[in-house]
């Protein structure tokens, strides 16, 4: 795991020292350089494969091909052995050596050959050309920005400042996404000119020109193509062996997180049955016990026999957001990374620098309650439109008879909506449509002509107007709906909101957060099946329940999702809110920034207060961004 950082320029200054200082977080162990004609290289290494001869930018035999990485290429181990078949030498154990053979053999193919997790650079000496590629699943970032005659790249935000000659101007057009959905949706950042490498896509930079490639993307078959195989149980278990087992490739400890879920629990169940030894696993506990699973995590804990740590989340935490945003780069509507920062600095209070972790199963099994949800909507889509409104007027007072959430209720009031339609809503109370009334109006011009977002909804109705997807795309209309809902978490809530957050936290800490729930030939086994084999008898997630029967306690594979969340929708209906909350969302404030309306700020904030609705969402996508506009200037 490193922090990357480059630029090619043939007229400029090619100083990458400001922005691997930015990265010393990301690689603390080792930093290193390469310089050509109007190229450099540069890398800041955390050292955990081939601890001595790892050493980054890294070449081949002559100094003609030259590579960095964020990241770790689990299969190294086949792929040099395929290499070196084919008549490369390799002088290190170092899974980043394969890069620079791997492109000798292959050129801009050989991505497709790496099963991992990664942002890479490969500059070519010869061809005079600049390789970058970012993994299937977006787990590790890598940002661009591109002019006429200068292309520079960074693994965060701030590093990538760093190596610009100016500051860039502030890019509006994804501020009522972060309003409406908490995050920021790629490719786009807030900086103007800046964007992130799409995850499943590279790029390449010749002296002819630039060009991005997709070279992988999830595809599942169509509804009529799906199969369910008898021996469904046996293959799953297989793959996730399989995927477990190259993620403890490691030359140092490997710890988990063990939340006391199913995902986790899994995860940790499978890595003891490598038997891997004196394993370490830690959670967070909370005050509020409505979010607190520690009575499942050492449950699951005894059972598996591991050394188990707890830490406690009270509400002085939230006083640790504005020194997070720094971390992050740009603003965010969610305080979960606020937990998740805490989880890995205890990992590394321990003294672990790899930690296993259950991210991308709800996505790929169904987990999330818009999958159930989904299903309960189509079959009340089916009734009378009598018994449609019915349903929905009860939903909305009682709170769910006939099994529809409120959230469905109000889809049902809307039965024309397409599947990307009903996800923005499943996610987000607010639209994009709505969010644009807390911006200031020269911010929310600016929005509207840049996202045109006025031509959307022209043609849609409003409430699909918050969906992160580009204009003209969207799922396949031929795969069934469960997949379309995995296809658009997977295009930007997953990437650009989940794997972001853990990067960012772990990170900061030092930490290398594994995910092997997102391994690409796991994902292809389990895509080829009929999804609603995981939405069971009211239950999500029911193919992985059956491979996890075998090795943990009923309790802990018969439990509902909870999923880590932090409880900031009640921190902001305190009594008092802390002095430097309320400090950046005084009206002065709001207005020296320039971003948002004091008056609608102020009455989101008492409709959340008094209860009318919960937009905690939108007012911590707020804070943050007054504290990131405020930093930034």
């Amino acid at each position: 795991m490193c922090g990357i950082a480059g630029v090619v320029d043939p007229t400029g200054a090619l100083d990458l020292g400001p922005a691997l200082a930015a990265l010393t977080h990301r690689g603390p162990d080792d930093e290193g350089r390469w310089q050509g004609p109007g190229v450099a290289l540069g890398a800041r290494r955390l050292s955990i494969i081939d601890v001595a001869g790892g050493h980054q930018p890294l070449a081949n035999e002559d100094g003609a091909v030259v590579a960095i990485q964020n990241g770790e290429i689990y299969n190294y181990v086949e792929l040099i052995a395929e290499l070196e078949g084919l008549g490369h030498h390799f002088r290190s154990h170092c899974d980043t050596e394969v890069l620079v053979h791997a492109w000798e053999a292959w050129g801009p193919e050989c991505v497709q050959r790496f099963r991992g997790m990664f942002a890479l650079a490969i500059y070519d000496v010869r061809q005079q050309c600049l390789f970058l590629a970012r993994d299937r699943f977006g787990i590790k970032p890598l940002y661009v920005q591109q002019t006429n005659h200068r292309l520079a790249f960074a693994s965060e935000l701030p590093a990538l400042l760093a190596l610009l000659p100016s500051k860039p101007t502030l890019n509006p057009g994804p501020l009522p996404y972060l309003l409406s959905l908490g995050w920021v949706p790629g490719p786009e950042t807030l900086y103007e000119g800046i964007n992130s490498l799409a995850p499943g896509h590279s790029l390449l930079a010749t002296p002819i020109g630039v060009s991005t490639t997709r070279y992988w993307q999830p595809t599942p078959p169509a509804t009529g193509a799906l199969s369910r195989p008898s021996d469904l149980t046996d293959r799953l278990t297989e793959a996730l062996d399989e995927s477990v087992r190259l993620h403890l490739r490691s030359d140092v400890p490997v710890g988990a997180l063990l939340s006391g879920g199913l995902d986790s629990s899994l995860l940790v169940a499978l890595m003891r049955r490598t038997g891997h030894p004196d394993l370490h696993t830690f959670n967070i506990g909370f005050d509020d016990t409505a979010y607190d699973e520690t009575p499942y995590a050492r449950l699951a804990a005894e059972h598996l026999e591991v050394q188990h740590h707890t830490l406690r989340f009270g509400a002085e935490a939230f006083d640790l957001l504005p020194a997070l945003v720094t971390s992050y780069g740009q603003p965010v509507g969610s305080a979960t990374h606020i937990a998740i920062w805490l989880l890995y600095r205890a990992c590394a209070e321990a003294g672990l620098k790899v930690i296993l972790t259950g991210e991308g199963a709800d996505e790929l099994f169904g987990g999330y309650q818009w999958y159930r949800g989904e299903v309960d909507l189509v079959r009340a889509l089916r009734w009378p439109r009598l018994a449609r409104s019915m349903a929905a007027r009860l939903a909305g007072r009682l709170g769910g008879p006939l099994g529809i959430s409120p959230a469905a209720a109000g889809l049902l009031r809307q039965p024309d909506l397409d599947i990307a339609g009903r996800y923005a809503r499943w996610l987000s109370p607010v639209s994009v449509a709505g969010a644009l009334d807390l911006l200031n109006p020269d911010i929310r011009h600016a929005c509207l002509d840049r996202i045109q977002i006025a031509a959307r909804l022209g043609c849609r109705q409003p409430a699909a107007g918050g969906e992160p997807w580009p204009e003209g795309e969207g799922p396949p209309l031929h795969v069934h709906p469960l997949h379309a809902l995995t296809l658009l978490d997977v295009h930007s809530r997953l990437p650009d909101f989940i794997n972001l957050e853990v990067d960012r936290m772990s990170m900061a800490h030092s930490v290398e957060a594994r995910v092997p729930y997102l391994d690409h030939p796991l994902w292809e086994t389990v895509l080829a099946c009929d999804p609603s084999l995981n939405q069971v008898g009211g239950r999500e997630k029911a193919m992985l329940r059956r491979a996890a029967a075998p090795l943990l306690p009923a309790a802990i594979v018969q439990r509902r999702k909870q999923g880590l969340a932090s409880p900031h929708a009640r921190w902001w209906r305190q009594a008092r809110l802390p002095d430097w909350v309320m400090a950046h969302l005084d009206p002065a404030s709001l207005s020296a920034t320039g971003l948002f309306q004091p008056g609608a700020v102020a009455n989101l904030l008492a409709s959340h207060r008094a209860g009318r609705g919960n937009f905690a969402t939108q007012l911590t996508a707020i804070l943050s961004t007054q504290i990131w506009a405020g930093a930034s200037n």
